[in-house]
């Protein structure tokens, strides 16, 4: 583990790296994405460009740093709303080779700030941005439509899943839907909105949606506009590990420093550096020492009683209580657990509480379900705030420079997404760290990077609390074993 554990922002990144070797170009062009139609802002006016995407942002966002004598805002007219082009171009050795580009978006201006640099007698403007998808933010979401989005014409009439609902509001609203669910969602119904925005409104699906008894839906959006409509054990369980991460000073000794006796000339090329990182655990303020959830709904919709004719249900005396016992269909009951989660072997999902604390159950009841909503509808928001509580506790914060990845920018396949399960090595060049070193989900992107400099990535990541468990379990198991 790094010596010093302490939270780095992007900034303070960029100097604890000594490489200067530019890796990319920056592309922005205002106005239109087509460069024959927009402005070409010039790369060396470019100071600095940040873009953020997290699990927990609505819409990726920009921030665009350019420094003015006058020139660009003598030719063009920057304005709120109107849109910003950029792209990151990576380098090549051949002239002829054209790569992919690292990443590329259209954003909206929200705001722009200035100030005077009394040192270099020029302008300093920051453009503040979100991702051009302000339909979803702004707009409020009528559905079902009755226009055919997405393939299919939504109806009253016709019971559709949350992955079905989302892909199309999505689509419409200007973002690309993708569903990583392995399975179809177990929450067929009539999604009804008459006054929500698109993005409430997709809140509102994901909070509701049914994945499985140990799994909650996720909803997401890259600096690509891509939707991405997953979940927590598929991002755990259903992907490969994308990348191994390991400190670049322990690196450097290992494979690079010729005077270690350990050195080797075959670099593991699974391997990625980085810079530094920091952990932070927010486990007890999360689950609250631990809880059980127990919920209760009253179903006025009595099938084995009800009068077909008349479609009224028999009446129900709710003050007698042989009828709660004997009158059972009228009511449904769930208990969603977090520390157990169907005894799977999450670290995070572990209570935390004392001894002393014990079980601690929270009731909700008189609620009415009504037939029209699927059969988990009422206990879904319960269920998906304690695992939530239970799985996002453990977070590192990883700073890594693209300079010191060898093919990062050229390589689609090596460059960080969000969702991508990774392996981040805490040991240091003296001590290893098996128990710490564990599997992570990208939850969050920082991408900085400077005009003629340096190009560093903040990533946040969320434990999947698996490998802590595991290794501790196989300790144990070979100290038992030596007895």
């Amino acid at each position: 583990m790094a010596e010093e554990n302490v939270l780095l922002d992007s900034g303070s990144a960029l100097e604890s790296s000594n490489i200067n070797t530019q890796t990319c170009d920056i592309v922005a062009i205002y106005g239109s994405k087509d460069p024959n139609k927009g402005y070409n802002i010039p790369p060396d006016k470019i100071e600095r460009l940040t873009i953020h995407e997290s699990f927990f942002s609505l819409l990726p966002s920009m921030t665009l740093r350019l420094n003015d004598v006058g020139t660009i805002f003598h030719d063009v007219n920057f304005q709120i709303g109107n849109t910003l082009y950029v792209s990151l171009l990576p380098k090549s050795s051949d002239e002829d080779v054209i790569l992919k580009p690292i990443l590329q978006a259209t954003f909206v201006i929200q705001a722009i700030n200035y100030s005077f640099d009394q040192d270099r007698n020029d302008f300093i403007y920051n453009f503040h941005c979100i991702y051009s998808a302000e339909k979803y933010l702004n707009d409020i979401c009528i559905w079902p439509m009755s226009d055919t989005i997405a393939g299919y014409t939504p109806s009253l009439d016709k019971a559709y899943t949350s992955a079905e609902t989302l892909s199309s509001i999505l689509a419409s609203a200007g973002l690309k839907p993708v569903v990583e669910l392995k399975t179809d969602p177990d929450d067929n119904m009539s999604w009804l909105n008459a006054n929500l925005t698109y993005a409430e409104f997709a809140k509102k699906i994901i909070s509701h949606a049914w994945i499985s008894n140990d799994d909650m839906p996720l909803l997401f959006v890259d600096h690509d506009g891509v939707a991405h409509y997953t979940s927590i054990n598929n991002l755990c369980d259903e992907q490969q590990i994308s990348g191994y991460y390991i400190h670049q000073t322990k690196y450097q000794k290992k494979y690079d420093d010729k005077n270690q006796t350990n050195h080797t000339n075959k670099k593991p090329e699974a391997y990625k550096v980085y810079l530094d990182v920091s952990m932070s655990n927010y486990g007890y303020i999360q689950n609250n020492g631990g809880y059980n959830v127990k919920k209760y709904i009253y179903n006025p919709y009595n099938i084995k009683e009800l009068s077909l004719t008349e479609f009224k249900p028999v009446p129900f005396d709710l003050s007698n209580p042989t009828a709660l016992s004997t009158n059972d269909n009228c009511f449904r009951s769930r208990d969603f657990i977090d520390s157990g989660i169907n005894g799977k072997l999450r670290l995070a999902n572990v209570s935390n509480r004392s001894v002393t604390q014990g079980d601690t159950i929270r009731y909700n009841s008189v609620s009415v379900h009504f037939k029209q909503t699927h059969q988990y509808y009422d206990y879904a928001p319960l269920h998906h705030d304690s695992i939530k509580h239970a799985f996002f506790q453990q977070f590192a914060f990883m700073a890594i420079s693209v300079t010191d990845q060898p093919g990062y920018a050229q390589d689609p396949e090596q460059q960080l997404r969000l969702g991508n399960k990774i392996n981040i090595d805490m040991s240091s060049i003296n001590h290893d760290s098996s128990v710490q070193t564990n599997n992570f989900i990208v939850t969050g992107l920082t991408h900085d990077i400077s005009f003629g400099s340096k190009y560093t990535i903040m990533a946040t990541c969320v434990s999947d609390g698996i490998g802590g468990t595991s290794q501790i379990k196989k300790e144990s198991k070979d100290s038992q074993k030596s007895k």
